[in-house]
């Protein structure tokens, strides 16, 4: 096996071949959301929307609609070619009302986990209401919570189809969750009849030597275990995150190493490989000798997005080139 640095190339052009949406109807407002937690949201319009995190701007990016979004949060940085233009806002751990409300949204997309991560973000989400804007909280956690803390592939797909039925896209959601599904099967085609390749999946690291395994609770667990592949980090417990000494790293006995395409470029202006191979045990691993490292790209590394499922696809490719329909 070798493949240094293959990448997951493309994801953020994978509905590409989907035309530019008009804006909703009138008719098709007011609507209400319900989540499958029972939770409602009524939305009059989402002619301008305003996305906290790039989770939610992943979606409105995939569904065609990025031409509707008026401001976003310092850090919502990808895709490049849509966000460039859309004013930054405040941050998803710190909301600015005043902010937000400057830019006129009719609807504001949020990730519950991001409600809790100061006491101020549940009162710019009051206020907001109070102003007229919608508000729609699409349920990370509460849906995490009901799979045992561990993401699964349907998690993803309602996140797709409450903002797609938010936008008035319904039609455009269902297909690009009958996708998602299509892509996880195809990847568990290829895998199949094929020994579980070792993949460890590295979420942080310094030069310092602090370096952090992905676990079951983490969206890259899922990547891997829809790839056919073993995620060594479940060996350490249930945990999203683990960090792990270089004798740790070494014990877990790595076939393939995931990292993310932006933190691993961060170690280097010039030779990132060179400084990711001097980190402490990385050097000493199945993955490095067989030169079998794998980017990711940020719109894996944020979770609840929908390209996991192609993301899945594209490493089972890799790990089992002989596979059925490879």
């Amino acid at each position: 096996m070798r493949f240094v640095l293959k990448g997951l190339f493309g994801l953020g052009l994978m509905f590409a071949a989907l035309s530019s949406p008009l804006l909703a109807q009138e008719s098709d407002y007011p609507r209400t959301i319900t989540d499958s937690l029972g939770a409602e949201t009524v939305i009059n319009s989402a002619d301008r929307i305003f996305v906290v995190h790039q989770i939610t701007s992943s979606l409105v990016s995939a569904l065609g609609a990025y031409d509707r979004v008026v401001g976003r949060t310092r850090f919502v940085d990808d895709p490049k070619e849509d966000v460039e233009s859309v004013p930054e806002i405040g941050t998803y751990s710190e909301l600015e009302a005043e902010g937000i409300l400057s830019v006129e949204p009719d609807l504001v997309l949020i990730v519950d986990r991001h409600l809790g991560l100061s006491g101020g973000n549940l009162s710019v989400v009051e206020q907001l209401r109070e102003a007229g804007v919608a508000v729609l909280v699409l349920p990370q956690d509460g849906l995490l919570a009901r799979h045992g803390g561990v993401y699964e592939l349907d998690i993803m797909q309602e996140f797709v189809q409450l903002t797609a039925d938010a936008l008035a896209l319904d039609e455009r959601g269902a297909e690009i969750v009958a996708r998602m599904e299509s892509e996880a099967e195809e990847a568990s085609q290829i895998a199949a009849g094929s020994e579980p390749s070792r993949v460890l999946a590295l979420g942080a690291f310094s030069v310092g030597g602090k370096m952090f395994a992905q676990g079951p609770g983490s969206p890259y667990d899922l990547v891997i275990r829809m790839a056919g592949a073993q995620n060594v980090a479940a060996e350490l417990g249930p945990e999203a995150f683990h960090e792990l000494t270089p004798e740790g790293l070494v014990a877990l006995e790595p076939d393939v190493i995931v990292v993310g395409e932006r933190i691993f470029n961060e170690l280097s202006d010039t030779d990132p490989m060179s400084v990711f191979l001097s980190l402490p045990g990385v050097a000493d691993t199945p993955a490095a000798q067989n030169e079998a490292f794998y980017l990711a790209p940020v719109t894996v590394v944020y979770g609840s997005t929908p390209h996991l499922a192609a993301a899945a696809l594209d490493l089972a490719k890799v790990l089992y080139p002989d596979g059925e329909g490879n």
